[in-house]
């Protein structure tokens, strides 16, 4: 979040068109969630469903909601995107000058009880 706040300002003066802005490396997604439950102090556990399952939840929380006019508790995209990769390619915003300052580990150092690093 932090790098995304820092990078607002200095894209006022970016030419038009779409940039990625993130951390400079990657995570491994259970391995990243693991980390922050953990600095939060949550014993949360992380569990996978079957893609199918999930989806057929999404389809009929979608249904549901059509019928009540409200929003679904679950939909089919918010389902597909956990399941892919995704590593965003900066280089635009780095060619403009921005470079990510802050990661993971330094967000989990600034919420882990008395500022403890969070080990991976």
């Amino acid at each position: 979040m932090e790098n995304l706040a820092e990078a607002a300002p200095a894209a006022a003066g970016w030419a038009p068109g779409a940039y990625n802005v993130a951390d400079g490396e990657p995570y491994a997604r259970d391995e990243a969630v693991r980390r922050v439950l953990r600095a939060h102090g949550s014993r949360a556990r992380i569990g996978h469903l079957p893609q199918p399952v999930a989806r057929t939840a999404a389809r009929a929380a979608e249904a549901l909601a059509r019928g009540t006019g409200r929003e679904p508790a679950l939909s089919r995209y918010a389902v597909d995107q956990p399941a892919h990769p995704v590593v965003l390619d900066l280089s635009r915003a780095r060619a403009r000058g921005w470079a990510p300052r802050r990661t993971l580990s330094d967000y989990l150092g600034s919420v882990a009880p008395g500022g403890a690093p969070v080990q991976p």
